[in-house]
């Protein structure tokens, strides 16, 4: 998977095609922001599942945006 490709819908999640890029800020108001390398920024306004590889084998994380634990 490269960076290069575009992020890819699927009908319980996105795949956004990130590998290989740091982060660079961190924002958090109402929503989370996570500004990347590459000129990416990637935000959430609601509670999302965060997981690192193929979704159903490795654990995810729920980050909520709503909260100050996120």
């Amino acid at each position: 998977m490269s960076t290069d490709e575009s992020p890819v819908e699927h009908e319980d999640r996105w795949v956004l095609n990130l590998r290989g890029m740091s982060v660079t800020k961190i924002s958090v108001d109402f929503r989370l922001v996570l500004a990347l390398d590459s000129d990416w920024e990637v935000a959430w306004e609601a509670p999302v599942n965060l997981s690192h590889g193929p979704a159903h084998s490795n654990p995810s994380v729920l980050l909520n945006p709503n909260s100050q634990d996120v």
